[in-house]
């Protein structure tokens, strides 16, 4: 494994922590962004030869906690996204409502 690598690898890692904040924070611009310079410095590192396996163990262990916080991030996105069409549905009903009496 060359140093090279190994940084590239240390660098993959800070970025996924640094991707998972960056979720936390329902900043998906800057996870997309972080997504792509992570990608381009493992593509680098892989092409460098060996790969520090302990290293990519982890990467892998964080990414596994950034794709679980994604998802929940994403249920919970889509259960706010229903009640709030359901908010508007009953909304219209009530205006309805109100304008057939005359209200």
């Amino acid at each position: 494994m060359s140093d090279n690598a190994a940084t590239d690898v240390k660098e993959a890692l800070a970025l996924t922590d640094a991707m998972r904040e960056a979720a936390s924070r329902d900043d998906w611009a800057a996870v997309t962004a972080l997504d792509a310079q992570r990608q381009a410095l493992l593509e680098q590192a892989c092409a460098q030869g060996a790969v520090d396996a302990d290293g990519l163990t982890l990467l892998r262990e964080h990414n596994d906690a950034l794709i679980i916080l994604v998802k929940a991030r994403r249920d919970s996105l889509a259960g706010e996204w229903h009640d709030s069409k359901k908010n508007q549905r009953a909304m219209r009903d009530y205006q309805r409502i109100a304008r057939d009496q005359g209200a």
